[in-house]
């Protein structure tokens, strides 16, 4: 938390530069500031996600189940990636069976790994991609949420350890820690979920997690 309080003010300060009332600023200028808040937005989720390790880490992560309807999850989850798929005119195909049952989950949490695995679906996206995102039920006992994407793909090898804690695969990134999907998998198992990845080098990655149906 000692870091979230100095990035709250700069993130004011850009703000305020933003303003016309303390003046207008050059393209050149604006290209800075546009700059400085997606490095913003990265620390700001580096620190998040360094939040919710630690909740893992001392064994207090807590949950307040609720009954969820699914589509929820998916339409708060996409509102929050709206700008990074506006930005690569990512096409979202998604199909969502009908007449689903609430799920019983923490709906912070499963927005969490919903997002987290659509931002990484993006990021490995190329520009007018297309990313499928799949709901439906299984065996009346869970629903299933799965999302498609396009990109370089995962082998095997990496596929085992893609789940640890602080791992990157494939080349480095400069997004995060190596925390998100370790922390995607404590989420969706403390709810009595399962979490796992399908995918194929040159062939796009599916990753697939499910919620027990209330």
């Amino acid at each position: 938390h000692e870091l979230k309080t100095p990035l709250s003010s700069i993130n004011l300060s850009l703000k305020l530069l933003e303003n016309k009332r303390i003046g207008d600023l050059s393209d050149e200028q604006k290209e800075v500031i546009n700059s400085l808040k997606q490095q913003s937005t990265r620390l700001s989720r580096v620190i998040n996600e360094l939040l919710e390790f630690s909740q893992i880490e001392t064994g207090n992560i807590k949950l307040t189940f609720t009954p969820v309807k699914p589509d929820i999850v998916l339409d708060i989850g996409i509102t929050a990636l709206m700008m990074q798929i506006s930005e690569k005119n990512i096409d979202l195909q998604i199909e969502i069976e009908e007449g689903l049952p609430e799920i019983n989950a923490d709906l912070e949490k499963v927005v969490f790994v919903f997002v987290n695995i659509l931002n990484n679906a993006i990021r490995y996206s190329k520009a007018n991609d297309e990313i499928k995102i799949y709901v439906k039920r299984i065996n009346n006992e869970e629903v299933e949420f799965s999302i498609k994407d396009n990109g370089q793909g995962i082998s095997l090898e990496d596929q085992e350890k893609l789940f640890q804690r602080f791992t990157q695969v494939g080349k480095k990134s400069k997004h995060g820690w190596g925390l998100g999907l370790a922390i995607a998998k404590e989420f969706i198992q403390a709810q009595r979920g399962r979490i796992w990845v399908e995918s194929e080098v040159g062939q796009g990655s599916k990753f697939i997690f499910t919620i027990p149906i209330k």
